[in-house]
């Protein structure tokens, strides 16, 4: 089971996903994405790279 910390964890690392994907040169539309959900998407597949690692 995952501790509050180890989801704000991975809801930083997401953040900072989406962060370099915003000040990327390649073009994205974000005018209708929910940047929570996606961050939440984003959280959950890196849960399951960590897990495949291991």
């Amino acid at each position: 089971m995952f501790t509050t910390e180890d989801m704000k964890k991975y809801h930083t690392t997401a953040e900072r996903i989406l962060n370099a994907l915003d000040n990327s040169s390649v073009p994205i539309s974000w005018h209708e994405m929910d940047r929570c959900a996606l961050q939440s998407v984003i959280a959950k597949e890196l849960i399951l790279i960590d897990k495949e690692a291991r």
